[in-house]
C-alpha cells in the first residue's frame, strides 16, 4: 500500500516538474520567415532549382511530366516569393523616403529659425 501511494506522488511530481518544460514547447513560435535577406535566399534557391530541373530535363534526367509539374511548382513559389520581395521593397521605398521628409522639414526649419535672429541685429 504505501509503494503505490509513493508511486501515486512521484508521478504527480514528475507531472509538475515536466508541465512548464511542456508547455513552453507549445507556446513557442518561430520566427518569421520573411525577412528580406531569407526571401532572396529562397528566390536564389528556387531561381537555381529552377535552372537545375530544367538542366535534367535537356539531358534527359527527367521525364516531361514531371519536368512540367515541377517547373511549374517552382515557377509558381518563385513568383509568390518575388510579389512578396516587391512588397517589402516598396515599405522600405515608403519609409525611407518619408524619413528624408522628415530631415528635409526640420532642416528647413533650422534654417528658418538661424535666418531669423540675423535679420533682427
Amino acid at each position: 500500500m504505501i509503494y503505490i501511494l509513493l508511486v501515486g506522488i512521484s508521478l504527480i511530481i514528475f507531472a509538475l516538474v515536466l508541465q512548464p518544460l511542456l508547455e513552453a514547447r507549445r507556446r513557442y513560435t518561430p520566427p518569421p520567415q520573411n525577412t528580406l535577406n531569407d526571401l532572396r535566399a529562397r528566390r536564389t534557391y528556387l531561381l537555381e532549382a529552377l535552372r537545375d530541373v530544367e538542366l535534367d530535363y535537356a539531358t534527359g534526367k527527367a521525364e516531361q511530366e514531371h519536368y512540367e509539374e515541377t517547373r511549374k511548382s517552382y515557377l509558381r513559389e518563385a513568383a509568390e516569393v518575388q510579389r512578396q520581395l516587391d512588397q517589402m521593397q516598396d515599405r522600405i521605398d515608403t519609409d525611407i523616403e518619408r524619413e528624408i521628409a522628415e530631415l528635409r522639414e526640420a532642416a528647413r526649419h533650422q534654417s528658418a529659425e538661424q535666418e531669423r535672429p540675423s535679420e533682427a541685429t
